[in-house]
């Protein structure tokens, strides 16, 4: 019955956090393959790669690229069409969103890029979002925040952030709202990493 089922996973998210409660949600996840309990289990793996670096053996200042591509693959198996649409699958941005890194440095600019990369992939998603509802604002968070801060660590936060506006004005059904968008993050400059 799918309360025990619901019940032996909650069971497994009481256990300490660390490599051996990723190991036992990845059988889990495997032995409810396609499951909406397998979708929570995927989404809490992400979750906790993405907020206990620690737990993991990641420590403040060192290079989290493998780890972000980890969460990043979670939220791409989230939304593969493989699991029933629910709460997991559709919160999976915010695993990418809210992927912490304290005081990273990157082992070379490639994974700066490789990071930026991936946030990429979010925003056509979050643009859309953004356009049917302004006050959805996990663009602006994305966009002003988290790849600003690593467009200044590449040299120009202004710069790459104008090209990120660039591309998703041709992308948006109607441009002028980026131009807001722009606008807005600009002229509230401490919502800016800058």
């Amino acid at each position: 019955p799918i309360y025990l089922i619901a019940a032996a996973l909650s069971n497994l998210l009481t256990d300490r956090i660390g490599p051996s409660m990723l190991d036992a949600l990845d059988a889990f996840i495997s032995a409810h393959a396609g499951s909406e309990v397998a979708a929570k289990a995927l989404y809490q793996k992400g979750f906790h790669l993405g907020h206990n670096a620690f737990s993991f053996g990641w420590k403040p200042g060192t290079d989290p690229t493998d780890r972000f591509f980890k969460v990043l693959e979670i939220y791409r198996e989230l939304r593969s069409g493989r699991y029933p649409a629910c709460e997991w699958v559709e919160k999976a941005p915010t695993l990418v969103l809210g992927f912490s890194a304290y005081k990273a440095t990157y082992a070379s600019s490639t994974n700066i890029d490789r990071v930026l990369g991936g946030y990429e992939e979010l925003l056509p998603g979050l643009l859309a979002t953004y356009e049917r509802d302004p006050a959805q604002d996990s663009i602006k968070s994305l966009v002003g925040y988290r790849m600003a801060e690593l467009f200044k660590m590449k040299g120009d936060a202004v710069a790459g952030m104008d090209s990120v506006f660039t591309r998703l004005e041709s992308l948006a059904k109607d441009p002028s709202t980026v131009k807001m968008l722009r606008a807005e993050l600009y002229l509230r400059p401490n919502d800016l990493v800058l």
